[in-house]
């Protein structure tokens, strides 16, 4: 579980809290910012391995910083090193749902679903060069 919260900046948090690691922090982080809340959940997530993930507006609560920090914990984004030694990538499928644009940049690709239904698809780029629902979407943000 350390290496978990490493990964989601969550190391300092817990090392100030009074019983560390074994601090009880109450039902979903009710004890916690709702910045550390989300990367507490995203710890948890990252101390299972599993072929899939699934992350729903998993940044929301977050700042820059610590948005890309926790997104590179879960391996869509790796330092510049890691991405030309080939590693840093999550091996899993990551599925994220988001409403950020810079979140989504880093995903390689995008689904835009209306009424339940996929309408649009493709890389960031393809989807602005559409001038479809994405680019009205985005331009509300």
């Amino acid at each position: 579980m350390h290496g978990a919260a490493e990964r989601a900046s969550l190391h300092e948090f817990i090392a100030g809290l009074e019983e560390r690691y074994e601090t009880v922090v109450g039902r979903d982080g009710a004890r916690a910012s709702g910045g550390q809340a989300q990367r507490l959940q995203i710890a948890r997530v990252l101390a299972r391995e599993g072929d899939v993930l699934l992350l729903d507006e998993c940044t929301s609560a977050l700042d820059t910083g610590n948005q890309r920090s926790v997104l590179g914990a879960v391996g869509l984004v790796g330092t510049e090193k890691e991405e030309e030694e080939g590693a840093g990538k999550r091996k899993a499928t990551v599925v994220v749902v988001t409403h950020k644009v810079e979140v989504m940049r880093m995903c390689d690709r995008i689904m835009v679903v209306d009424g339940g239904k996929v309408v649009e698809e493709g890389t960031l780029d393809q989807l602005v060069g559409r001038q479809g629902m994405f680019t009205e979407l985005t331009r509300m943000e």
